[in-house]
């Protein structure tokens, strides 16, 4: 199963905004100002356009533009929900994330998938030990 990220205005702007400083530099003829800001521009959107969460087999694949992680769905602890704007290790193009705690120590990452209620669901289904907080208890009965 494929869930794409949520993207929402605070995210979209900022990613939209950041991108759009790359024509300055054709403006004000710095080649310099150009060659810095156009990979943290590509950056940006390489992750706005391929940000995605895969569920395959027993296992997470997470995408979000040149980064990728696998997370085993039998090592996640807790799903928890957050929409703070401090974040540790976002993969996510929305303030309203979900946190997976997973392995045996203090590793996590934040996603943001558009369709969370089917995500979680999906990831309880195959893990029901899963630990859910700040969510609705979305585990088939």
């Amino acid at each position: 199963m494929n869930f794409k990220s949520r993207r929402d205005t605070v995210t979209t702007v900022t990613i939209w905004l950041t991108a759009s400083l790359m024509i300055i530099p054709f403006f004000t003829r710095e080649l310099i100002s150009f060659f810095i800001l156009a990979p943290i521009c590509t950056l940006l959107l390489w992750c706005w356009f391929q940000t995605d969460y895969t569920l395959k087999h027993d296992e997470i694949r997470i995408r979000c533009g040149p980064f990728r992680k696998r997370i085993q769905i039998a090592e996640i602890r807790r799903i928890e929900a957050t929409s703070s704007l401090v974040t540790t290790f976002s993969l996510g193009l929305s303030l309203k994330r979900i946190i997976i705690h997973y392995g045996a120590g203090y590793s996590l990452v934040e996603i943001s998938p558009q369709q969370q209620d089917e995500f979680i669901k999906a990831v309880t289904a195959i893990n029901p030990h899963i630990e859910l907080s700040g969510l609705a208890d979305p585990k088939p009965r």
